[in-house]
């Protein structure tokens, strides 16, 4: 089911995420970037609705460095 968010809640989550990685987003740049992340959050929900068979999910090895 998609998430439906107004664009005052988007631009609230754009906010609050520029400022956990340490950024400082003005109004006009989140309001200059909104359309992207609305997109962005639309191409979520869309590959979220793709069902794959397990042996087609993505699948990272991850390399521990020892020492």
């Amino acid at each position: 089911m998609p998430i439906t968010l107004s664009d005052a809640e988007i631009k609230e989550l754009m906010k609050l995420l520029a400022r956990a990685a340490d950024l400082n987003l003005t109004d006009e740049r989140v309001e200059r970037d909104l359309p992207a992340y609305k997109g962005h959050l639309a191409a979520i929900e869309r590959i979220r609705t793709v069902t794959l068979p397990v042996e087609m999910e993505p699948f990272r090895t991850v390399k521990r460095e020892v020492g």
